[in-house]
């Protein structure tokens, strides 16, 4: 909640990009996306996902991914059918600070 990165998050990031740069995937953006999330979400306790009624498409959920409906210190929220009101509360997290917010639906 500091606002900082973890000691060794450089390191652990480089090392994750090599590992996909020599092993390169053909896959969608938002699985590539839900992989770096469970690459990268154990060293983020203050990552705080969602999304509008899409997170089984979108694939947001990764493995540490704990809904707040079930335990309300969560870090991922279902907003619904949404989008709008996710927006508004993801910046307004963002600019709170002490959480890093994430979302994610489809746009036409």
């Amino acid at each position: 909640m500091s606002g900082g990165l973890p000691k060794d998050w450089e390191k652990t990031t480089q090392k994750y990009i090599n590992e996909l740069q020599a092993n390169p995937a053909k896959i969608a953006t938002r699985k590539a996306s839900q992989n770096t999330l469970n690459a990268y979400g154990p060293m983020l306790p203050e990552l705080l996902g969602g999304s509008a009624d899409l997170a089984p498409s979108n694939l947001t959920i990764w493995k540490g991914s704990v809904s707040l409906k079930e335990d309300p210190a969560g870090n991922y929220i279902h907003y619904g059918v949404r989008e709008f009101g996710m927006t508004a509360i993801a910046n307004g997290i963002a600019h709170h600070g002490g959480f890093v917010p994430y979302t994610a639906t489809f746009l036409m």
